[in-house]
């Protein structure tokens, strides 16, 4: 056998293990040491048993396959070089990790001889990432012993099964390769691919927890937080909506739940008006118990009321973390809300805990209503909720920063399904996730709302929608900087202009041509309203000029004009 044979029987045992266990999504970035691999993956591709990506930018890469891994609920495997290219994907691993995202990080490597002697494009890759994947492989170098292809077959089904069970997370192959670097073409995978099982276990409430449970909660002014979930969970919630609406629970709804879309009266997606206010002032407000699901909650006003209210919590850990934001959780359950909800049959709340809260949704909903309903020019918030009504259906992506929070607070019943990036709550890859969620969901409307910098921080990601026809409408929040900053103490200091608010003066119109993009400027609602009521089948990009100091007023004055209608018509 001679050494392209051997590589090829390697390649081909490596992939006939990332196909059994369904890897479908690769995103290669090219370089010389993954040849192999890229070669291989280019013929599977032509064979149609995966969808290949490739994208020359290994930090757009991962947070491309992040955004097919949002969409699809499904691993993704990620391909590079040697050297820095496997640093460049080290945020989006992070990203991956903090978000619970099956990302397969699969880093090509020199052999050992190179190492450590200065060889170029060499750096060291064994456990790259550290703590921020759940297990890290070192691959051996191809070679004819049949022991180790059955090792190399079994560690990459392994390090798919480890990535999807719970937590899940990210994980690093690196594999090592001499040359010559082109196997014997084309290689046949078997006609059918065995996999190894690897039976995930679930865990259930016997029968005397749910007593428990039911006795802890009957009869109780209980409340849901429904929190950001890293996959669509449809199952599970429209238990939590049924589950609310028989025991008379109010929903506190995160944007990232993906429940506020539904029709339900119990759910309330205004608290965060509602929590800003002192919290001996809305003590009627206050649970004797509170049943908590998903990650971090967008609202920082809502996470400090709970910490000031400490009252019973039981956390739907369906992630095994042990932990949640607040600290205040006393119960966890390793659970979906499925699990822990079905068959618990409990006393209902009075319905007039119900009422109180649906109430505060009504009074703050119509004074937004109200509000946009007068406003004649388009400012940032405009923007937000008036999108927010006319994307129905359709998928929305978010950029941290102000976007989510803005989404938070004036993004009302739509329809869309909402993502971000919210594990690291980073503004890098944005452009990139974006894209990643419209390759998967091609056959409808995408919409990414973000900000200037963190448009420009990802520019070089707009060259996948080009490459590959996707379509995506960017909203692209301009207030020539970071206009977040303009909310902290250190807003208005000597310098501040310089350091936070970063202006970049970029001209977007200019940009949009240079990356093949249709552009349009909204001046007035009206005007955006009409635009975003246009399908949109390639990359468009729509501009809301803004200005810093105008945003910070305009949130500082509704927010106190909401407030002061709260407390003189409900508290």
């Amino acid at each position: 056998m001679n050494e392209n044979e051997m590589l090829q029987k390697y390649i081909s045992c490596l992939w006939e293990g990332l196909l059994a266990q369904k890897i479908k999504r690769v995103v290669l970035s090219p370089g010389s040491r993954s040849t192999p691999l890229a070669l291989a993956a280019a013929q599977l591709a032509q064979e149609k048993l995966i969808e290949l990506f490739v994208d020359v930018d290994e930090r757009s890469a991962a947070f491309f396959a992040l955004g097919l891994i949002k969409a699809s609920a499904e691993p993704a495997l990620i391909i590079c070089t040697s050297g820095t290219a496997a640093a460049n994907y080290f945020p989006a691993v992070c990203e991956a990790q903090l978000s619970h995202l099956p990302l397969l990080v699969l880093t090509t490597d020199r052999p050992p001889e190179l190492q450590d002697i200065q060889a170029p494009q060499t750096i060291d890759q064994q456990k790259l990432y550290g703590n921020h994947v759940k297990h890290f492989w070192q691959l051996p170098l191809p070679s004819s012993s049949t022991k180790e292809r059955q090792y190399l077959w079994q560690t990459v089904q392994r390090s798919v099964a480890v990535a999807k069970q719970e937590p899940a997370g990210p994980v690093q192959l690196n594999l090592p390769l001499r040359k010559p670097l082109v196997p014997q073409l084309p290689f046949k995978l078997p006609d059918n691919l065995q996999p190894l099982n690897f039976k995930a276990v679930s865990a259930q409430l016997d029968a005397t927890q749910k007593q428990q449970l039911s006795r802890q909660l009957s009869g109780k002014r209980g409340l849901i937080i429904a929190g950001p979930q890293s996959k669509l969970d449809l199952i599970s919630s429209q238990k939590i909506l049924e589950w609310a609406q028989a025991n008379n629970w109010p929903i506190i709804a995160d944007p990232l739940s993906n429940l506020r879309s539904a029709a339900n009266s119990n759910l309330i997606s205004t608290a965060d008006f509602l929590c800003r206010l002192p919290t001996i002032n809305i003590a009627k407000y206050q649970p004797e118990v509170i049943i908590q699901t998903g990650s971090t909650l967008v609202s920082a006003a809502i996470s400090n009321w709970l910490k000031q209210i400490s009252v019973p919590t039981y956390f739907l850990d369906q992630h095994h973390s042990g932990v949640e934001a607040t600290l205040q959780a006393k119960y966890y359950f390793p659970l979906s809300a499925t699990d822990f909800l079905k068959d618990l049959t409990i006393q209902p709340a009075p319905l007039d805990w119900l009422q109180r809260w649906q109430q505060v949704e009504q009074l703050v909903t119509a004074q937004l209503d109200d509000y946009f309903l007068q406003q004649t020019k388009l400012s940032e918030i405009a923007a937000v909720y008036w999108l927010g009504k006319g994307l129905q259906p359709g998928n929305a992506f978010i950029s941290n920063s102000m976007p989510i929070r803005d989404v938070d607070n004036f993004w009302l019943q739509s329809q869309a399904k909402i993502f971000c990036n919210r594990g690291a709550n980073g503004i890098d890859g944005i452009n990139s996730t974006a894209l990643g969620m419209a390759a998967e969901y091609s056959k409808q409307q995408n919409v990414l709302l973000t900000g200037d910098l963190a448009f420009f921080h990802d520019l070089t990601g707009l060259q996948m929608a080009k490459n590959y026809k996707l379509n995506l409408r960017v909203i692209i929040n301009n207030n020539n900087g970071g206009g977040i900053f303009s909310f902290l103490p250190q807003s208005g200091k000597p310098g501040f202009n310089q350091v936070f608010g970063t202006p970049q003066n970029l001209d977007l119109q200019h940009l949009a041509a240079a990356c093949q993009a249709n552009y349009r400027l909204a001046v007035t609602p009206t005007d955006f309203q009409e635009l975003i009521k246009q399908p949109s089948h390639r990359l468009e990009l729509i501009e809301v000029r803004s200005d810093r100091t105008a945003n910070l007023l305009e949130h500082q004055q509704l927010n106190r004009q909401i407030q002061t209608v709260i407390q003189e018509e409900l508290i």
